[in-house]
């Protein structure tokens, strides 16, 4: 059975939905200036406050999350933070695994590399030229390595 409270949550939900839709007609006697304070207390920060329940706060707060993961994970990157997955080749992760530091023998890997490519040698030559140096690249890692290194 459905309370009033149940009826004027549905009632409000499809209006809200109607005039983001671009059709206001579809309450007639409701005035424009409901509008925009039915938007204001959706969008507020209490969550108490709203008026079409539990699904668009769980869509809002879902959005509100996903920018806050996304400033956070552009605010470490700015700092140069390690934000996990591969760690790139010519580094290894720090021992508090908060930041990358440069790894000494692949970092002169990696100027070799350089030095080979601008000499003119394919991938495949650079990469049996590291193998005897005791590195193992395939010329697919190393081609990347030249690409970034650019």
């Amino acid at each position: 059975m459905l309370r009033s409270v149940d009826v004027a949550s549905v009632s409000i939900s499809r209006m809200m939905r109607c005039w983001v839709a671009g059709r206001p007609k579809c309450f007639p006697r409701i005035s424009a200036a409901i509008i925009p304070a039915i938007t204001r207390s959706l969008m507020s920060e209490d969550s108490s406050s709203t008026l079409c329940g539990a699904p668009h706060n769980a869509e809002f707060e879902r959005d509100r999350i996903g920018e806050r993961i996304r400033q956070t994970k552009r605010a470490q990157k700015g700092r140069r933070e390690y934000l996990g997955g591969v760690v790139p080749f010519g580094f290894v992760k720090s021992p508090d695994s908060r930041s990358l530091i440069e790894d000494p023998v692949q970092q002169a890997a990696i100027r070799r590399i350089r030095e080979l490519r601008s000499e003119g040698l394919s991938a495949q030559r650079i990469s049996a030229a590291l193998k005897a140096d005791g590195v193992r690249l395939s010329h697919v890692s190393v081609l990347k390595i030249a690409a970034r290194a650019a």
